[in-house]
């Protein structure tokens, strides 16, 4: 059974059946609300990710759903959140991944569940706004949405944009809403709930991408990280009401790793802050005080997510290099253990290497030796994103595979990505596919030195990682010797005309334009252009409703691949942006194993 402690709780036998999460899955996302001690909570399970109301003290987490039904394929995709004195919880739902979500409302006492808005696009965020009123930023073809919907049935556009809508945060007190409208550089937009008028519009800065607003509605504070180019992040800290600027507070680094509100940073009280900070590919946990600006030393080298504050402290999802994911409190100046890690791993944590890459610049990777086989060949695997970063947490299903099959483990931190500075994370904005292919170039003959491989390494990947692969493997086929891309992109233009607001944003941004605007970037940029140079093995795995590395650009690439009489595998999955289904997860993993075998026996 589960076994929670913390800091208002004692071990206590649950008065009913518990979901015991070592066994059956564990928790990556958490949602709590400060004036209630409980969170509703994502967890894995072996069809996909399902969801749970966890009581600490009372020593009891129990599935909110029948039969363990699924919401989603991905923490990353929807949310969820609590009321603050009834029994409610709204969250959202897709299906097979297509991240076009319908919106619910769940009675976690009488178990009564209906739809409150139906097929609204993707859901990037949700909160309750009032007693009866349910808020919800999304994202629908062309556009950005901030919508109400009123239990009784109605629903209302409040904002809309053609910019990406970052970030926000709920005051449930002043009935306000405040939006992180646009990417490079951000504009504060606060909406009054009630009206849907706009308050207030703050100036443009630079906010970090890759956290949230923090806000403490019972003191009235909000908090965000902005990112200033050339230094490190600074927080900010205004009044609630006015807007007001109370304090800057420069950053050890930056706030969070990954570009989407995953909450990186929140409130302990009204002069604490609860933060990961991040350095060169290190995340770690630690507190500030407003009033000084001082910055306590590492709580956890480790990385922490989904920062949720609770009426008991502020809970966390934790993992490490060598355990994750487990479940933290920071409360009373101390961090509680709350549930166990999920997993442990033997393999020892990776090492970081830096190497000078094609121009003359400094990169960082991780290696993972393997001891077992030293004369193994290295295997590249690269991220996606490509906002965000490799960083210290156990090694995934994929670099586990990699070395069960032989392999060294190389990921690089090619330019693009976070935690070395808004420099190097915006030098492939308007050059994607360049720059940071040769950074994994480079990175890959680093890695090949390192262990003293004379074989030509492989390259794999996923999202963004699985469209540098196939760009690898089209355009510097002498220099790899095959590889595997899962979910990637192999059509810019063909992709971008499939794709919502969302994704045609991002894209935009990363190109410095639209396919119009730069047709012949999009053109070079995208592998099926340079499908004739494929001289390696591939293996590609698609999901049919994926809607963030669309399925037909790539059902057209195998065919064309097929029609040259190229060595390439393609594998569809009834998935999203991702494997979750058992049965297609295997599918894949078998195909994965025999394509690792293949290229690990050629000379």
């Amino acid at each position: 059974m589960l076994s929670p402690h913390g800091p208002n709780s004692s071990p206590q036998e649950p008065s009913s059946p518990c979901i015991d999460c070592s066994t059956k899955g564990c928790v990556i996302k958490l949602k709590g609300h400060p004036s209630r001690p409980d969170l509703v909570v994502l967890y894995e399970v072996e069809k996909g990710i399902t969801m749970a109301r966890w009581e600490p003290a009372a020593h009891r987490i129990r599935t909110l759903l029948p039969d363990l039904e699924c919401v989603t394929d991905s923490p990353f995709n929807g949310d969820l959140a609590l009321h603050a004195t009834r029994p409610w919880v709204v969250f959202s739902q897709d299906t097979k991944g297509n991240r076009n979500n319908s919106i619910y409302l769940l009675d976690y006492e009488t178990s009564e569940q209906r739809e409150i808005a139906s097929q609204v696009g993707q859901v990037n965020f949700l909160a309750f706004g009032g007693d009866e009123v349910v808020l919800a930023v999304i994202s629908r073809a062309s556009s950005y949405q901030l919508i109400r919907i009123d239990l009784d049935g109605s629903l209302r556009v409040l904002y809309e944009t053609d910019r990406q809508l970052m970030s926000w945060a709920v005051s449930e007190r002043l009935g306000r809403v405040f939006l992180a409208v646009g990417r490079r550089t951000t504009q504060t937009v606060v909406m009054d709930v009630r009206s849907g008028e706009e308050l207030a519009t703050l100036a443009e800065e630079p906010m970090s991408q890759e956290t949230g607003f923090a806000m403490a509605d019972d003191i009235g504070l909000l908090a965000y990280a902005s990112a200033a180019p050339g230094r490190e992040d600074v927080l900010v800290i205004r009044l609630a009401d006015t807007l007001e600027e109370r304090a800057r507070i420069p950053v050890p680094g930056y706030v969070g790793f990954f570009v989407l509100d995953i909450d990186f940073v929140n409130w302990v009280d009204e002069n604490t802050l609860f933060a990961v900070v991040a350095k060169d590919g290190l995340c770690t946990l630690r507190t500030v005080e407003v009033s000084t600006g001082s910055w306590s030393e590492p709580r956890v080298d480790g990385v922490g997510a989904f920062l949720t504050r609770t009426s008991d402290g502020v809970y966390f999802v934790m993992k490490t290099f060598t355990e994750g994911p487990s479940v933290q409190c920071f409360h009373g100046n101390a961090i509680a253990e709350m549930l166990p890690p999920a997993m442990t791993t033997s393999t020892p944590p990776p090492e970081s290497i830096r190497y000078e890459t094609f121009d003359g610049r400094h990169a960082q990777g991780w290696l993972y030796r393997n001891t077992a086989t030293p004369n193994g060949r290295v295997a590249v695997l690269c991220h996606g994103g490509p906002t965000y970063a490799v960083v210290n947490e156990c090694a995934g299903k994929l670099v586990d595979l990699l070395l069960a099959q032989g392999y060294h483990v190389f990921q690089p931190n090619f330019r693009g990505s976070v935690t070395f500075g808004v420099e190097w994370r915006d030098l492939n904005i308007g050059d994607p596919g360049g720059g940071d292919l040769q950074d994994v170039l480079f990175g890959g003959r680093a890695a090949c030195r390192a262990v003293g491989s004379t074989k030509r390494p492989i390259i794999l990947g996923e999202s963004y990682g699985g469209y540098l692969t196939l760009l690898a493997l089209t355009q510097q086929s002498e220099d790899w010797e095959g590889g595997i891309a899962i979910v990637p992109i192999v059509d810019q233009t063909y992709a971008y005309a499939l794709y919502d607001a969302h994704y045609r944003r991002f894209t935009e941004l990363l190109f410095d334009g639209t396919p119009d605007e730069k047709s012949a970037l999009y053109r070079d940029r995208s592998p099926i252009t340079h499908l004739e140079g494929l001289d390696a093995p591939v293996l590609i795995v698609s999901g049919r409703h994926d809607p963030a590395t669309p399925f037909a650009p790539v059902e057209a690439f195998a065919a064309k691949a097929e029609a040259l009489g190229k060595d390439l595998e393609f594998v569809p999955v009834d998935t999203g942006h991702g494997v979750s289904d058992p049965e297609e997860l295997r599918r894949v993993i078998e195909r994965a194993v025999a394509m690792l075998q293949k290229l690990a026996a050629r000379p």
